[in-house]
């Protein structure tokens, strides 16, 4: 295939009836060629980072991590489809990862709270971009 750059977008859907229960960031995947005017050439469907797991380093020094999780991650319609995901999360950054071209580290922000960071394959980002 064709050499392009990656990147993570956000959207936020404002509160509307039939589109959305309440504000809410969702992310994307774009593709786009490395030289002026750099064009986009795929974008992914929308997707939302999580929260910390109670097996996480941290966790219990997380405020918002005392809440039930049932309120942390309560289902969030958006578009007739259902996301169980924070209502902020932002990605920050995105960078290969050291010594291992196939992986992409992602950190991102989470409720205006704290941060975290995933290890996301290359693979899993290509099929995304894809449609797949």
């Amino acid at each position: 295939g064709k050499h392009v750059k990656v990147g993570i977008s956000h959207t936020v859907s404002e509160e509307q009836k039939g589109r959305t229960e309440k504000r809410v960031y969702l992310s994307h995947f774009y593709a786009f060629l490395p030289d002026p005017p750099f064009e986009i050439i795929a974008v992914s469907g929308h997707f939302c980072f999580n929260h910390m797991h109670e097996s996480d380093v941290g966790h219990s020094a997380q405020w918002i991590s005392e809440r039930p999780i049932d309120n942390r991650t309560t289902p969030i319609l958006v578009m007739g489809e259902y996301y169980r995901c924070p209502v902020i999360t932002f990605a920050s950054g995105m960078t290969e990862m050291i010594g291992d071209g196939n992986n992409a580290i992602i950190t991102y922000g989470v409720n205006d709270c704290y941060s975290r960071s995933i290890v996301v394959p290359k693979k899993k980002i290509e099929m995304l971009l894809s449609g797949n």
